[in-house]
């Protein structure tokens, strides 16, 4: 019993904390922002399919992210990190196909677009400030 209490003290959360708050409130406005870019989508079996992935991809983004924030050392903090980015990188292509298939225009939802390699962006860079 006394050998598992100091090893949960030891159990430290190895990785920086950058605003992580900040960065959630960002995915979650985002994800947002993606409930609402999927409700202008057409009514077709392709758009159903799109919604349905850009869905899954942004809520693993949050989902997992808050995981990562609860990580109990750096290899799993980085681990997680790293699902994040490919789910958050995977958001990103089904946007990208969204405009390229010409069910919407850049125009449109250019700001998202812009917010959404943003965020990427920042993901990468907390993960890379933690591998060192």
């Amino acid at each position: 019993m006394r050998k598992q209490r100091k090893k949960a003290r030891r159990a430290k959360i190895y990785f920086k904390m950058y605003e992580n708050k900040n960065i959630s409130n960002r995915i979650s406005t985002y994800e947002e922002n993606i409930k609402n870019l999927c409700k202008i989508l057409p009514e077709t079996k392709e758009s159903e399919l799109m919604k349905e992935q850009l869905m899954h991809s942004i809520e693993s983004v949050l989902s997992i992210f808050n995981e990562a924030q609860k990580a109990h050392n750096k290899q799993e903090f980085l681990s997680k990190m790293a699902l994040v980015i490919n789910e958050a990188n995977e958001c990103t292509f089904w946007i990208d196909l969204v405009i390229e298939v010409g069910m919407i225009t850049e125009d449109e939802i250019v700001e998202l677009v812009d917010k959404g390699y943003d965020l990427l962006d920042e993901l990468n860079n907390i993960k890379d400030k933690n591998y060192i």
